[in-house]
């Protein structure tokens, strides 16, 4: 296994190339990483206390 001083570098490691992989794709395609989210659910609910759940 890993030895627990070397978890966190292999995790940063491993993470970095992950977004570098998706700054790739995004430069070679024009096209976004993530697409934004829109809330579509209600708006304007009331707020009930825990206690009245």
């Amino acid at each position: 296994g890993v030895k627990p001083e070397n978890q966190l570098p292999v995790f940063v490691y491993a993470r970095t190339v992950g977004w570098l992989a998706h700054t790739i794709e995004y430069l070679e395609n024009n096209r976004i990483l993530r697409p934004r989210a829109i809330y579509q659910g209600p708006i304007g609910l009331e707020y009930k206390p825990l206690e009245s759940r």
